[in-house]
Formats: C-alpha cells, structure tokens, sequence
C-alpha cells in the first residue's frame, strides 16, 4: 500500500473520533442556537415562533445566554475531554497495544495540524495503532454518552431558569423550548442509545 494511501485511510480512521482527541463536551449544546439568523424563521425554536410562544428578541437571548455558557465551560470541558483521552491511552498502554512513547507522541500530535500524518511517516505509530486508538475512544464514548447528555442538558435547563429569574422570559416558555431542543434532539438521532457523531465531527481533534 502506497504511504499516501495509509495516510488517507489513517485520516478516514481518526476521523470520525476528533472530538474525544482534543474535543470539547460543549458541542452537546451547538443545536440550542435555533433561529441563528435572530429570526426564529429556522432552528429548533421557529415553530414556537410561528406559534407565539416565543418572540424573536427571546431566541436571541436565549441563543446568546447559552453560547455564553458554552464559552464559559470551554475550558472546564477541554479539560474534560483530554482526561478522557488520556485515560483511553494509558489502558492501551497497560494493553501493551501501545507503547508510553507511542502513547505520549499521539497525545502531543492531537492538536497539531497533520500531526497524525507526521507519525505514521515518522514511523512512530501505524495506521492500526490509530484505528485501535479510534475504537478505543468510540468505546469510551458510547459508555459515557448517557452521562454527558445528562450533564448538557442539566446545564441548558440551568441556563433557561437564569432567564426565568431574571424575567427575560417565563417558565411556560422554559419549559416550551426545553421540550422543542429535547424534541430536535430525537429528530438527529443524538438520544440515548442513537447515533449523535454529526454533532461530534469538526470541532478539534487531530487535524489532518
């Protein structure tokens, strides 16, 4: 196999585990933006717009308080998730599936442009250390999806009762677009037990 072929394939591989490398968990709440456009007119919130149960001056600040949260727990989350994968990586290493040397050089290639491509023409791993590193962190993943889906949405529901509080909107509206977020939630198929990569790809990782 020629080395731009493995290089691909390797790429292919880690890809779809980007987020677990050097993710963030704040991306379980990207979907709460409905009516990004400050309109209400698309997003999980545009029918309780179209119904009047909420103005679009409330999707905007409901939009903006949740995007502060986010960007408040950013770093808590970041933290997180390199926990995670470092964890993942010392088991493969108690595994002996990887060496500590192997181990540490793909914790410091994550956040590195390339980075995995770099090791693989390094000689330092191979394209099966990394889809062993990609099962392993899907593993970790699917065991603990149930926690974090818990924890965003504890946070969201957070975030809507400060409003509450503060008046900016009431607790029948609360209530209204914790059920519509919950409702999309369902439809993309990012419940318990279902699929939620969509949500998961692009935002940090491994750079290829």
């Amino acid at each position: 196999m020629s080395n731009a072929r493995r290089l691909a394939l390797a790429a292919a591989a880690l890809g779809t585990s980007s987020i677990l490398l050097v993710g963030t968990a704040g991306g379980a709440l990207a979907h709460d933006n409905g009516g990004r456009n400050g309109s209400g007119s698309r997003g999980p919130l545009a029918e309780l717009v179209t119904s009047g149960t909420l103005t679009s001056a409330d999707v905007a600040a409901i939009r903006d308080a949740l995007e502060t949260d986010r960007e408040t727990d950013r770093e808590a989350h970041q933290a997180e998730a390199k926990a995670a994968r470092d964890a993942v990586l010392k088991d493969l290493v108690s595994q002996s599936a990887l060496t500590q040397a192997q181990a540490d050089a793909i914790a410091a290639a994550s956040g590195e442009r390339g980075g995995m491509r770099d090791l693989i023409r390094g000689g330092t791993v191979t394209l099966e250390d990394l889809r062993a590193v990609k099962d392993a962190l899907k593993a970790n993943r699917e065991a603990d999806r149930a926690a974090h889906q818990a924890e965003a949405k504890a946070e969201r529901d957070a975030v809507l009762a400060e409003l509450v509080g503060a008046g900016t909107i009431t607790q029948a509206q609360a209530d209204a677009v914790s059920a519509a977020l919950d409702a999309h939630k369902a439809e993309r198929g990012d419940g318990p037990g279902k699929r939620g990569d969509r949500g998961e790809r692009g935002q940090g990782g491994p750079r290829r």
